[in-house]
């Protein structure tokens, strides 16, 4: 079996991200990306996971940001690699 060649990233967007159609959002612009991994809402606010190198996930992350929802308000936000995670596709996670 070949080694796994994708790394598995996280971001965390803290503000006004709920309830404001940002995970439908997240969901399109993944698809979009060919990305594979999840969204959901936290107590904390919103978490996405996903395979793909680091580039791509700096990007990403760059582009989310750029066209957020017009009422989203992030006021902090990270990205950092996790613990591999294998996804079939791209999902929304009901709220935690």
């Amino acid at each position: 079996m070949p080694p796994i060649s994708y790394k598995t990233f996280e971001i965390r967007l803290h503000g006004l991200v709920q309830g404001v159609g940002f995970r439908p959002f997240v969901y399109q612009l993944a698809n979009e990306w060919g990305l594979k991994g999840t969204v959901s809402n936290g107590a904390s606010g919103v978490t996405i996971r996903f395979n793909t190198d680091l580039t791509t996930a700096s990007r990403f992350l760059e582009v989310l940001l750029r066209n957020a929802p017009t009422l989203a308000q992030i006021t902090k936000h990270r990205l950092e690699e996790i613990k591999p995670l294998h996804f079939e596709s791209f999902g929304i996670v009901e709220s935690e």
